[in-house]
């Protein structure tokens, strides 16, 4: 009778599924330098921040560090917004967006970090809580039904759990190769985002895996 209890016991069952499923993602050992990962996947990149930079006129957007949030940033400096407000924290994109006619940019303080080409750090946190976005994009290293959204460093998710904390709406921005992939830091789950938007690699299950966690998919 006590192990029949036991076995119906709610939530065992789901736990070991979800340490199963954690335990084969796959780890991200070291992140590559900027450099190295602005090159990779590329044109997947170049796509999804296509995709990402339909927003509406007189939004204010916060975009953070990272290859492919960055490409978010160049689709909008091609394009043409009126009255667009950008708070970013990463140096390149600020850089490409400067002098884009209506676009307003406005860089987030705190310690420059070379390996990111970012600001991050305590005075970056505090920097965000003034301000309230419409939109987020947020770049990540790993994303996981489990794991939730994952980070290659602390400093990082400190700035993203505050780029979160002050955004209406989180779009969380990635290539297929970030996808059951679990890094050293936890942003938090994947319902803080509204929607992923990737690249068309990712197959039907894993799609299934995520919208079934709470994270809708858009592979572009």
């Amino acid at each position: 009778m006590v192990a029949a209890e036991r076995s119906k016991r709610p939530g065992r069952a789901s736990k070991r599924a979800a340490t199963a499923r954690v335990t084969q993602a796959r780890r991200l050992e070291h992140e590559p330098p900027y450099a190295e990962r602005a090159i990779t996947f590329a044109e997947e990149k170049r796509r999804i921040g296509q995709a990402a930079a339909m927003v509406r006129p007189g939004e204010t957007i916060i975009l953070d560090a990272g290859t492919t949030t960055h490409e978010v940033g160049l689709a909008l400096a091609a394009s043409s917004h009126a009255s667009l407000t950008v708070v970013t924290n990463a140096l390149p994109t600020a850089a490409a967006l400067m002098e884009t006619p209506g676009i307003e940019v406005i860089v987030v303080g705190g310690h420059a970090q070379g390996r990111r080409r970012a600001t991050l750090g305590p005075l970056a946190v505090e920097f965000l809580q003034s301000f309230h976005a419409d939109r987020a994009f947020l770049g990540v290293s790993g994303v996981d039904a489990d794991a939730g959204f994952t980070a290659a460093d602390f400093d990082a998710v400190q700035v993203k759990r505050a780029i979160i904390a002050h955004a209406a709406e989180v779009v969380a921005v990635t290539d297929s190769s970030k996808i059951a992939q679990v890094a050293f830091a936890r942003i938090g789950p994947l319902r803080d985002a509204s929607l992923l938007l990737t690249d068309r690699s990712v197959s039907s299950d894993a799609e299934r895996t995520l919208a079934e966690a709470g994270l809708p998919v858009q592979r572009v």
